[in-house]
């Protein structure tokens, strides 16, 4: 009769606890991420350059690398524009818009920003863009850098139509090729 009752007791907490364990692996912890400024080497180039990163879990992944000054102002460096381009990647991040991108116009200018929706208004400016780019081709480079479908970072220098791009950036650090020095 004891043997019955410790085998029920033993099977009575071994059984919720599998199940917890089972249910615990298929709940997945949202990643964290920050976006930092760091000098990345361009292979093609042979040289380093101001590279707008996505960090996780220790590595890190490049989404723009800033090869060219912004209106050839001495003023506002790669350097600076990647510090500046990252804090806003990270601004959307922690407010939760960046889910989608799309492209708009800003006081004149044309845009890359962040949108809880698809279909919902700029949250965050993310990159703002020179007369001359074009925000079509540049929002699409970037959707396809943050959907794991580039080999390499988007090299800003590079009829705006509106679009938007759901990304999923948990998808992104799981994907993306990592960068090593």
């Amino acid at each position: 009769m004891k043997i019955k009752s410790i085998i029920a007791l033993v099977a009575g907490c071994a059984f919720p606890t599998l199940g917890l364990t089972a249910m615990g692996n298929f709940a997945q912890a949202s990643v964290d991420v920050r976006f930092i400024c760091a000098t990345g080497f361009d292979k093609k180039a042979n040289q380093r350059y101001p590279t707008t990163y996505a960090w996780s879990g220790g590595q890190k992944r490049a989404i723009i690398r800033w090869k060219y000054k912004w209106f050839n102002n001495a003023d506002y460096s790669s350097g600076r524009r990647c510090q500046d381009i990252s804090a806003r990647f990270q601004t959307a991040y922690n407010n939760g818009s960046l889910k989608f991108i799309t492209n708009s116009r800003i006081k004149g200018q044309p845009v890359i920003c962040s949108a809880s929706s698809n279909g919902g208004a700029c949250n965050t400016t993310l990159l703002t863009l020179r007369p001359d780019d074009d925000p079509l081709l540049i929002l699409t480079n970037l959707k396809d850098i943050l959907k794991g479908r580039a080999t390499s970072p988007l090299e800003h220098s590079s009829v705006p139509k509106q679009v938007y791009y759901q990304i999923d950036i948990d998808k992104f650090i799981q994907t993306a090729p990592i960068e090593e020095e």
